[in-house]
């Protein structure tokens, strides 16, 4: 007859089989330790995903463009990934673009050109708007980065702040670069990235025109969840102590 024992860091087991036999026997001499280091390896397969757990969830898609001239009144589109208007009068003409993209959460981005031109003398009000704004929520603690261009010779914006009112950045300026990074905790934020040029006098050949392009990422923190270290933990104090109380046998 041939004995095998194998042993384990928490558990011993016996196993007695009888050469060229087809009966065996299996004796597990410590039961409760074994179901312990079960536990902990579901705990530790499990881990990988316990902590990649990465939701993103879009709230509001209010992305938009408008064109708006005194004398005709404005002209707007609102909500898709490529959003174009154009608006004129007699002397003052207006055209705005926005091109994004939301369908990847952890990478937004946009393009926008607004411009307002002038044929002859006005006195009148004009304005041009190229807007990307959109709310969020995460469930967890996220990195983010963002970049953000600006051309021509007016409004620059690039705010991202929570729904309570609490800003993470806030750049209005004119023409430039603004970049910046942090940390999100879980919550609800909105992301408004814009240009936009206005008039009140024009004279022939005025040429009002600002332009951005902008990327936003999001990147899951690669802090892990407390609730799953704490699982890992318990799992692993209680395995030692198990271990630490079993008593020998011969």
């Amino acid at each position: 007859m041939t004995v095998l024992t194998i042993f384990f860091p928490c558990s011993r087991f016996s196993w007695h089989s009888r050469v060229g036999s087809t009966t065996g026997r299996v004796r597990l001499r410590c039961a409760r330790e074994w179901t312990i280091l079960s536990m902990v390896v579901s705990v530790l397969a499990a881990w990988p995903t316990l902590v990649s757990a990465d939701p993103i969830t879009l709230d509001q898609d209010i992305r938009g463009v408008s064109v708006f001239l005194q004398t005709v009144g404005g002209v707007r589109e609102q909500a898709a990934d490529f959003l174009t208007v154009a608006n004129s009068s007699s002397v003052v003409s207006g055209t705005a673009t926005l091109i994004s993209s939301i369908s990847n959460l952890h990478h937004l981005t946009g393009s926008g050109v607004v411009s307002l031109e002038s044929v002859g003398n006005a006195n009148l009000f004009a304005a041009a708007s190229s807007l990307f704004v959109v709310g969020f929520t995460i469930d967890a603690l996220h990195d983010y980065s963002f970049r953000g261009t600006w051309t021509g010779d007016k409004t620059s914006a690039a705010i991202l702040k929570t729904n309570t009112g609490e800003t993470f950045f806030d750049h209005v300026n004119g023409p430039g670069s603004f970049e910046s990074s942090g940390r999100l905790p879980s919550g609800a934020y909105s992301l408004e990235v814009a240009s936009a040029v206005t008039g009140s006098s024009f004279s022939p050949g005025t040429r009002l025109s600002s332009a951005f392009d902008f990327a936003f990422d999001l990147q899951a923190s690669p802090t892990p969840e407390p609730a799953s270290i704490f699982l890992l933990g318990s799992g692993l104090t209680a395995l030692a102590v198990a271990i630490r109380r079993r008593s020998p046998r011969p």
